[in-house]
C-alpha cells in the first residue's frame, strides 16, 4: 500500500446557507438515449461476450425499465453517438440490482462480472488507445474508487454503488463524465463514442438479474451547495494504475459534489492506493 498525504482546500462558512453556481460556457439540450416506454429503441446494438443475457423491457414499480438476466452469460447492448464532452460532460441513469455477484471480486479476471453497469467508451483513431469508463456496481470495491479493469489498463472501474444494501431498491445516479475520465486517464477525455449496459456473471458462472432506467447524457449544470456552519472541501490525488480509496478521516463520495457534516469534517485528508491485483 502507498499512502499519499495531500492538502485540503477549506472554506469555512457562517452563514445559514451558500449556493455557488457555475456553467461551463457552451450550453446543449439533454440527450435521452433511451427511458424503455415504448421498449427498446432501435439504436441498441447486441454485443455478445460468451452466452447472451437477456434483457426486455418491464414496468418495475411502475416505472419503465429494462430487465436484464444473466445465467453464466456476458453479452452487452451498446448505443453508438458521437458527443463532445464540453457540451455533453453529464450522465445520469437509474438502476436497481436484485443482489451482488457472490464470488465476483473485481481486482481478479476470474471475479470480474457484475450485477450492472454502465459505461462510456471513448474511441480513438488508433484502437488500442479506446477507453472506457464502467460505473459498476460493485461487488467488493468500495464505493467511490477507481480501479484499472482486470483485463485490460484502458478501461477503469468506477464503483458507484457498492454491495447488497441497496439491493431491491431504485438508485438515481449522476456521474461528471470529464472529471470521471481525468481521475482515471490523467487527461482530458476525447468525444464519446457510445455508451452501453451490461449484466454479466460470464467469469463465475453465477446469476444475476437488473433494471436499468432512463439514461441521458446532460449540458454542463450548475454546482449547488447546501450547508450550515460547515467547511467545504475538496480531496484529490492521482496516482496512475492504481485505484484510489478514501480513507475514513476524509469521507468525501469521490466524484460527487457531497460534504461531509460538521461531525465528521478532518483536518487534513489521506488517500490510501491499492495496487491491483494480476
Amino acid at each position: 500500500m502507498f499512502r499519499c498525504l495531500i492538502r485540503c482546500a477549506v472554506v469555512p462558512v457562517f452563514a445559514l446557507s451558500v449556493i455557488l453556481m457555475g456553467t461551463m460556457g457552451l450550453s446543449a439540450d439533454p440527450l435521452l438515449i433511451d427511458d424503455f416506454a415504448k421498449g427498446l429503441s432501435a439504436g441498441w446494438e447486441k454485443k455478445v461476450f460468451k452466452g447472451e443475457t437477456v434483457y426486455a423491457p418491464a414496468i418495475d414499480e411502475g416505472r419503465p425499465a429494462l430487465k436484464a438476466e444473466s445465467r453464466a452469460t456476458a453479452s452487452a447492448l451498446i448505443y453508438r453517438v458521437s458527443l463532445d464532452p464540453k457540451t455533453h460532460p453529464r450522465l445520469s441513469w437509474s438502476w436497481k440490482i436484485g443482489g451482488t455477484i457472490r464470488k465476483g471480486d473485481e481486482r481478479t479476471k476470474a471475479g470480474d462480472d457484475y450485477a450492472a453497469r454502465v459505461y462510456i467508451v471513448f474511441p480513438s483513431v488508433l484502437f488500442w488507445r479506446t477507453r472506457a469508463v464502467n460505473y459498476i456496481w460493485a461487488n467488493r470495491l468500495p464505493r467511490g474508487a477507481f480501479l484499472p479493469n482486470a483485463y485490460t489498463g484502458n478501461a477503469v472501474m468506477v464503483a458507484v454503488e457498492c454491495g447488497g444494501g441497496n439491493a431491491g431498491k431504485w438508485i438515481d445516479e449522476e456521474r461528471d463524465l470529464v472529471e470521471d475520465y481525468r481521475r482515471a486517464f490523467g487527461e482530458d477525455p476525447p468525444k464519446i463514442g457510445a455508451v452501453a449496459i451490461m449484466t454479466d456473471t460470464d467469469n463465475t458462472g453465477e446469476e444475476a438479474v437488473a433494471w436499468y432506467g432512463a439514461i441521458r447524457f446532460l449540458p454542463p449544470g450548475a454546482l449547488v451547495l447546501r450547508f450550515i456552519n460547515t467547511v467545504a472541501f475538496e480531496c484529490r490525488c492521482i496516482r496512475p494504475g492504481f485505484v484510489a480509496l478514501p480513507h475514513r478521516t476524509c469521507p468525501v463520495r469521490l466524484g460527487r459534489d457531497a460534504l461531509p457534516d460538521a461531525a465528521h469534517r478532518p483536518s487534513r485528508c489521506d488517500t490510501v492506493f491499492m495496487k491491483r491485483n494480476t
